[in-house]
């Protein structure tokens, strides 16, 4: 866990990496294939066992499991799980701090340096000594990372761990260890999500709109022991992301099917989007698995798995959410979902704008400066009406540097960028992007002597997730122009100086634009009521869902528990993937991409069944007609093993889906 944590250090729902990565292949995204290898897991006096975990499990109760060796089960998880890993984060720090610091700087002490207030959360961080979530900003830990607290003099010294402790304790938010822990939510089991998603499909009259269902799952986060403030960041941002892939209207949020909120339908319609929208998710999701339901240790509900493919007309209605926010914000599905042409001139036409026109007519608006934000150089920023009071269209004009024609100050009229990127209002209120070079060509992401995101792993601006960080909270970010009176006190020529005047508007007027356009991006925002989410959001959660998994994250991502996970590594640990051998190591984790590597091997090994992938398929078909444990489905196009497209013109839910 240590050695782990410092790859989300920068977590704004106090969480480790350790739990914040847990995925599940939930059984409704499944298609049985046949049925999977015999599990290298000696399952005698197992059955019962697991058949009493599922019946505690749908009770919503906690569940011991039985093993042939339970001790070493529990030796390896200590039961602190009430806290969650952020809990134990700040219990860990307090030992730290008690053992290494309180002795002189606590409120017993003598208070060298008349600081005593070591073991005082509250104090540490309104004195600024512990900055939340910013262990690299915290004096505290800064001091003692470098070794010179305690003072070289002092035998008695924080081990490696002990330091890492301090740092895992101010990622996760510098938690006061004297508050009660937060209530955890129940485990919720694969089978009890399929019947949440088949309820709530049966729910809706005509089985034609079932086929325009989707589903986005979090209920893996919560069996990692996520609290409710925690979830709310991930409802949130879910909301928040399809809504920015949404051609539609309106800003329509996810409805909860259950209880707990943690299974949301959406409906295509709403974001004018179609069966093969979702294919494009389908298509690039690693964690659907074709269940064995004869399965000695994992049988789980195959028949109303198959029913819910069915009755939504596609093979994977079902995916994670933390998945989605991590790989839709980005291309090449950010791209794809939103239908972004291949350049700005198409994107223009996409849009109805002409940007050379506006420019002519003088009905552009500019502004100039030298402070560029995501740039070390000179920026230009120029505004476009978009017909039909449907918004605007931003253009920003980046420079590699600030000499000769890519000074806008010398050359305002004709400067020469070497990139830009867009921002245009969607029809719902919220905002699109699109990143492009030179000659106007769509980019994945800038390149980096233009722009930098000091959030991205790469430093790069990446288009969606870069933009919606930077954007977040107010949509536009007010800018000053420079240009137009650094024009006025110069030389420049009569005709010039109007020219520029035209285009560089007067302060009130570009300030009533701005205004203009971040109230449409508000109000648009307002209505998901978006609270918890920030300009840092995204990366965060990208972060934390590209990093490293540990035996936690690894069980949650194929849906099973920990303890089930460790009893099969440890009856026969030959028969899986090295790297996820390891894991019972103290410490052990692993990567994401090398976790995704193996993942149909541990499925197999594991005896739960296939892994399903559909990528590189044109349509989505539905399971074959032969399937033994298929019951009859009714009767649509769906039989016949073609996907029914949505009628995008009916952009809303009054007709067959219920409120």
């Amino acid at each position: 866990m240590t050695q782990l944590s410092t790859t989300i250090g920068r977590l704004i729902f106090h969480r480790t990496t350790a739990t914040m990565v847990a995925l599940f292949g939930l059984a409704a995204c499944e298609t049985l294939v046949g049925e999977g290898p015999v599990s290298p897991v000696d399952a005698d006096g197992y059955g019962a066992a697991r058949a009493a975990d599922a019946a505690t499990e749908d009770a919503g109760g906690p569940i011991v499991l039985a093993s042939p060796d339970a001790g070493a089960a529990s030796a390896s998880k200590p039961v602190t799980a009430s806290f969650g890993p952020c809990g134990q984060a700040a219990l860990k720090a307090q030992a730290t701090l008690q053992s290494y610091c309180a002795s002189c700087h606590g409120a017993d002490s003598a208070g060298k340096g008349g600081f005593k207030t070591v073991l005082d959360v509250t104090a540490l961080i309104t004195s600024g000594k512990v900055v939340a979530m910013k262990p690299d900003s915290s004096p505290l830990y800064k001091r003692i990372a470098s070794g010179t607290m305690p003072p070289q003099d002092v035998l008695k010294r924080p081990s490696q761990v002990d330091v890492q402790s301090i740092a895992d304790w101010i990622a996760c938010g510098a938690q006061d260890w004297t508050a009660a822990p937060a209530a955890l939510l129940s485990f919720v089991g694969i089978d009890e999500r399929l019947r949440s998603v088949l309820a709530d499909l049966r729910a809706i009259p005509n089985p034609i709109d079932r086929q325009r269902m989707r589903y986005f799952d979090l209920s893996t986060l919560a069996n990692a022991g996520y609290t409710e403030p925690q979830l709310d960041v991930y409802r949130e941002s879910v909301a928040f992301l399809v809504n920015s892939l949404s051609r539609g209207r309106d800003v329509v949020a996810p409805e909860p099917i259950d209880a707990n909120k943690l299974l949301y339908c959406i409906d295509l319609r709403d974001y004018l989007w179609d069966a093969a929208s979702w294919n494009q998710l389908e298509q690039q999701y690693p964690y659907a698995v074709t269940y064995n339901q004869d399965s000695r240790l994992f049988p789980y509900d195959e028949v109303s798995a198959e029913q819910v493919r069915r009755e939504t007309g596609t093979q994977i209605p079902v995916i994670q959410g933390d998945w989605f926010l991590s790989h839709a914000s980005r291309p090449p599905l950010y791209h794809d979902l939103l239908e972004l042409p291949s350049s700005l001139a198409l994107l223009e036409a996409q849009l109805g704008v002409e940007l050379e026109r506006d420019v002519a007519s003088e009905q552009a608006l500019r502004a100039g400066f030298k402070n560029a934000g995501p740039s070390q150089n000179n920026r230009v920023i120029e505004r476009h009406e978009l017909s039909g009071n449907r918004g605007a269209l931003w253009l920003s004009f980046d420079f590699a540097n600030n000499l000769d024609r890519k000074n806008v100050f010398a050359h305002p009229l004709d400067f020469q960028q070497d990139g830009g990127e867009l921002i245009f209002n969607l029809e719902n209120g919220l905002q699109g992007y699109f990143v492009i070079d030179a000659a106007g060509r769509r980019l994945d992401k800038a390149p980096n002597n233009v722009v930098q995101d000091p959030l991205s792993r790469d430093g790069a601006v990446e288009n969606g997730i870069s933009c919606m960080g930077c954007h977040q909270e107010d949509g536009q970010l007010l800018k000053t122009d420079e240009v137009r009176s650094f024009v006025l006190n110069t030389s420049a020529s009569a005709a010039e100086t109007e020219r520029v005047l035209a285009l560089y508007v007067e302060p009130s007027v570009l300030s009533a634009a701005f205004s203009e356009d971040q109230n449409r991006y508000r109000s648009a925002r307002a209505e998901l009521k978006i609270r918890n989410v920030n300009g840092k959001t995204f990366h965060l959660l990208d972060d934390t869902h590209q990093g490293v998994l540990d035996i936690d994250g690894v069980a949650g991502a194929i849906g099973i528990r920990t303890e089930a996970l460790i009893r099969a590594l440890d009856a026969s640990p030959q028969a899986f993937p090295q790297a996820i051998v390891t894991l019972r190591e103290t410490g052990g984790g692993v990567q994401r991409d090398a976790f995704e590597a193996v993942l149909a091997d541990l499925i197999r090994a594991l005896g739960l069944g296939t892994q399903l992938l559909v990528r590189g398929s044109s349509v989505n078909r539905a399971p074959p007609a032969e399937n033994p444990l298929t019951p009859p489905a009714p009767a649509s196009a769906v039989d016949a093993g073609v996907s029914v497209a949505v009628d995008a013109s009916n952009n809303n839910r009054d007709g067959g889906r219920r409120r």
